[in-house]
């Protein structure tokens, strides 16, 4: 960014909150000079809202006034982005009062202040103790500064006199003596060095190296500085920084009108150091103009009058913030008055300078944003390490600076967003017009997700696949006849295109569901405990326990089946998982068998295979011809054993002998479990309700429940299991 074009401006208007507090604050102490202001306390409690902020600025008022001293009634307007080099008017000796021969007097008490750059109002040669005055070349706040004579040695200097009223009691003395002393101990080469100090006539001033040249806000203005240059000037900045803190020396007061512009090779030199603190920050918290300084530049510790935590680190804040503007043209923090500024400072992110210009160093931009952290960990631990990090950038190497991210900017980007600012207590947003544009979005967007949430419900509801794919079991088994029944009646009374999946049982089954393979599959019920994904339409029928065992093997109970070779049922069977459940439950150890993964009708044609496990109908064909073969006998369970499993979730059941020649009891006890029809959990209505019909409402040919001897619908019904919502509503309506 050139220094021709014209910053972006990311902050918008000032919020309706920071307007009130410039204004409390400004009501709040014009009460207290005119003496009818009511206590603080009082103050802030009536203001709770924005008591924190307020109280804030308060105590930097009080600090403020401190540093500075009392006003002067006829004083001069200071501007606060350093020593203006324009006086409020030109004075001549001639508009002076004429009773008032002093005019050095004059100028030093009045405000008055002579041409920069002229001699007409101070004569050339003019006498001040050891010095002779040669022409005035800046002012401030505290004084009056000029080129000067040292007699004697003929040395030229700055001499900077400092305005009688800028001292309110001895100790301001004592104290501008000791620091500007502590200053002048400190020799190094970019660091203005101060040579005396003193007092002549009642006027206090220090005299100290004159640098011919520019300050760095004169050159900041006239010229464009490339990336290196800047990194060249603020290092040595940092360098002489370092210097001053390594004499526990702050600055408290870096600016770049404070850093002076060598005009023989181009050195940046620091000046005003030590002195700043106590004489040097007027400041009008509540005067608005199109300038504000120092607050421009101050860690959010010094804006804070968090003296405690003040140290190296508040400088290196400041190095940043000169640092930015000269990178975008504008300090990191800019507001219409003093009061606004800080609680910019100590309240809103610094917008990233590659934010308001995409030609931005991205090092030099690392830089200035680790130097600006609100948090002073998070900054160079020493003006030294800033330092280094422009040494490395200006011998090609990697900063330790870490650039941010494009997620970071993102994230910094959407915090400025003012629904999103307020979520996560941001409450000085940096708001531009995209951001206004994207808040608005944002209040729309809930309504525009229901809506085409509600939308996407209601098709979701209301969509049955072009072809369903219903997960069964083994051919033979009684699974596929239920799957080919329904596929016969959803071809015959909807014309529906149906695909039945050959599978080996329900553990496979509920795999396929969940990978979306099948839309309606068959599963038992242990399959499906605490599966909140698998939702279930209606049991079909009742899954009984078998023990069938080959005649002559010496078994009698389940105890005598260790050792042996038993069918538990096919891996990913729930005929499987019902076997090892079964047996975990009354104690006997299933690795102890010899395991056989064949299915149950292998024992007709292996004659290792010595007894099975087998969890399906009695009326399954396969098994009946079991039953029917005089190899073969039915054992049953002993009341202990069932009494175990019913407190798992089972539940008490008789195998009827009727029809079976190797089953001499009537009614063997045992126990079943129950196979359901079940779908994904957000299978929509109309799917669930055409299943449930097709296997209970009755057709030319009768319904599959009756024709298949499965649950009828009212027994169904009344299963104690969470039906899916569809489910429960069809089977409240008998209409349907």
């Amino acid at each position: 960014m050139t220094m021709s074009e014209k910053p972006i401006d990311n902050s918008d208007e000032p919020s309706d909150r920071e307007l009130r507090i410039s204004q409390l604050l400004a009501e709040f102490l014009k009460q207290e000079d005119e003496g009818t202001a009511v206590s603080r306390d009082e103050f802030l409690a009536a203001n709770e809202d924005v008591a924190d902020d307020l109280n804030v600025l308060l105590e930097m008022a009080n600090m403020i006034q401190k540093m500075a001293g009392p006003p002067s009634g006829d004083e001069f307007p200071v501007s606060m982005a350093g020593e203006d080099a324009t006086p409020k008017g030109p004075v001549n000796l001639d508009d002076t009062d004429p009773d008032n021969n002093d005019s050095l007097d004059f100028y030093l008490s009045s405000g008055a202040v002579p041409p920069i750059g002229t001699t007409s109002s101070v004569p050339e040669g003019f006498a001040f103790g050891d010095y002779q005055l040669l022409e005035v070349i800046g002012q401030g706040g505290m004084g009056i500064v000029y080129r000067a004579r040292q007699a004697g040695i003929n040395r030229e200097v700055a001499v900077k006199m400092i305005r009688s009223d800028r001292f309110r009691f001895d100790r301001d003395v004592a104290r501008f003596y000791k620091e500007a002393q502590t200053a002048g101990s400190t020799q190094h080469p970019n660091i203005v060095t101060v040579f005396d100090i003193g007092e002549v006539g009642g006027r206090h001033y220090y005299s100290m190296q004159y640098v011919e040249g520019t300050d760095l806000a004169s050159l900041n203005r006239e010229s464009h500085l490339s990336s290196r240059r800047m990194a060249e000037i603020l290092k040595d900045v940092a360098d002489g920084v370092h210097a001053a803190h390594e004499h526990g020396i702050l600055h408290r007061d870096l600016k770049p009108a404070n850093v002076l512009i060598r005009n023989s090779d181009g050195k940046a030199i620091v000046t005003d150091f030590g002195l700043a603190k106590q004489i040097d920050n007027e400041l009008d918290l509540t005067r608005s103009g199109d300038t504000v300084g120092t607050p421009s530049y101050m860690s959010p510790e010094q804006a804070r009058a968090d003296e405690d935590r003040m140290g190296a680190h508040s400088d290196v804040y400041s190095i940043g913030a000169i640092l930015y503007e000269l990178i975008t043209g504008v300090p990191p923090f800019k507001s219409d008055s003093a009061a606004s500024t800080v609680v910019e400072v100590l309240h809103r992110e610094v917008v990233p300078p590659s934010d308001m210009s995409s030609n931005v160093n991205r090092q030099l931009e690392a830089i200035c944003l680790k130097c600006l952290a609100k948090n002073p960990l998070n900054r160079y631990s020493s003006a030294e390490e800033l330092a280094g990090d422009f040494a490395r950038m200006l011998d090609g190497r990697p900063v330790n600076a870490v650039p941010i991210s494009k997620l970071g900017k993102s994230i910094r980007w959407l915090n400025n967003v003012p629904f999103i600012a307020r979520l996560s207590g941001n409450h000085f947003p940096n708001v531009s017009q995209t951001h206004k544009v994207v808040n608005h979005l944002l209040w729309v967007l809930p309504l525009l997700i229901l809506c085409s949430f509600v939308l996407w419900q209601n098709v979701r509801q209301s969509y049955v696949p072009d072809s369903i794919n219903i997960g069964t079991g083994m051919s033979d088994q009684f699974y596929h006849q239920v799957g080919t029944s329904l596929k016969d009646e959803l071809a015959n009374n909807y014309n529906q295109p149906t695909n039945i999946l050959n599978t080996s049982g329900s553990r496979e089954n509920v795999k396929l569901l969940k990978s979306g393979q099948v839309h309606i599959a068959i599963a038992q019920l242990e399959v499906l405990a605490n599966d909140n994904d698998i939702a279930k339409l209606t049991p079909l029928y009742a899954d009984k326990v078998h023990i069938v065992i080959r005649k002559g093997q010496g078994i009698q109970s389940l105890k005598d089946l260790e050792d042996r070779v038993v069918s538990l049922g096919p891996r990913d069977s729930g005929m499987r998982i019902t076997s090892e459940r079964v047996l975990s439950t009354l104690n006997i150890d299933h690795t102890k068998l010899q395991q056989s993964y064949k299915p149950f009708q292998a024992m007709l044609t292996d004659p290792a295979i010595e007894a099975g496990i087998v969890t399906t109908r009695t009326e399954n064909a396969v098994l009946r011809e079991l039953l029917n073969d005089n190899r073969f006998e039915l054992i049953g369970l002993t009341p202990q054993q069932i009494n175990d499993l019913t407190q798992i979730g089972y539940h008490r059941d008789r195998i009827s002998g009727k029809g079976l020649s190797q089953v001499e009891a009537e009614l063997t006890p045992t126990v079943a479990t129950m196979a359901f029809l079940v779908s994904n959990a957000n299978a929509g209505e109309a799917l669930v309700k055409r299943m449930l019909t097709a296997i209970f409402v009755p057709g030319e040919s009768g319904s599959i429940a009756g024709r298949l001897n499965l649950l009828s619908r009212t027994a169904a019904s009344q299963h104690p299991v969470d039906f899916h919502p569809a489910a429960l509503e069809f089977f409240a309506n008998s209409e349907l």
